[in-house]
């Protein structure tokens, strides 16, 4: 199950509703986890990327979309996934995270990306890596991201390894627990 339009979400509304019914407590339902990392996931994840590329066909809040997110983290669907440049993706998920400590719900984690613009490959100092990780740590309502995703356009231009020392260095510092690539080629 993913998150892709409004739809969905309702769709998946629908599905949790006749899940409560059907069972004692829906909110016991436990799907297969996997080690990522130093993160315990459901490998089912939730991605918000639909946010920011304009998908959405309504106008809705970014507080009505992390109340349609609790009814996926209520059945157990825990794993959630956006980036910088998701629109508003990690602010949701910050609210969701609020919502699902002030309910007692399902723990949940969160992984996000960072993908600096062409214009900005430029700049490889450690503030800036150190200012985009704070940024989505104060939009994600958190001290330290469970997970950063790492793109880069330009794979011949490596400054990126500059920018994955920063990580280790903020790793350090207890800014992020895990690091990722994204999208790299293989070659």
């Amino acid at each position: 199950f993913f998150i892709r339009t409004v739809g969905t979400f309702t769709t998946m509304a629908a599905v949790s509703e006749e899940k409560k019914d059907n069972a004692n407590d829906a909110s016991k339902k436990k799907f297969p986890t996997r080690k990522v990392g130093t993160l315990e996931i459901v490998p089912l994840i939730n991605g918000l990327w639909q946010v920011g590329n304009g998908s959405l066909k309504k106008n809705v809040s970014n507080d009505a979309l992390s109340d349609e997110m609790l009814k996926y983290s209520s059945v157990g669907l825990t794993t959630w996934d956006g980036a910088d440049h998701y629109g508003p993706a990690e602010t949701i998920m910050g609210l969701h995270k609020e919502k699902v400590a002030k309910q007692n719900g399902n723990a949940c984690t969160y992984f996000t990306k960072w993908v600096p613009s062409t214009r900005k490959q430029d700049e490889v100092k450690f503030e800036t890596t150190e200012s985009a990780i704070d940024l989505a740590c104060s939009k994600m309502k958190t001290d330290s991201l469970d997970l950063i995703q790492f793109h880069w356009w330009v794979y011949q231009d490596t400054r990126y390894l500059k920018i994955c020392e920063h990580f280790v260095e903020l790793q350090k510092k207890g800014k992020i627990k895990n690091i990722a690539l994204c999208n790299f080629n293989t070659e």
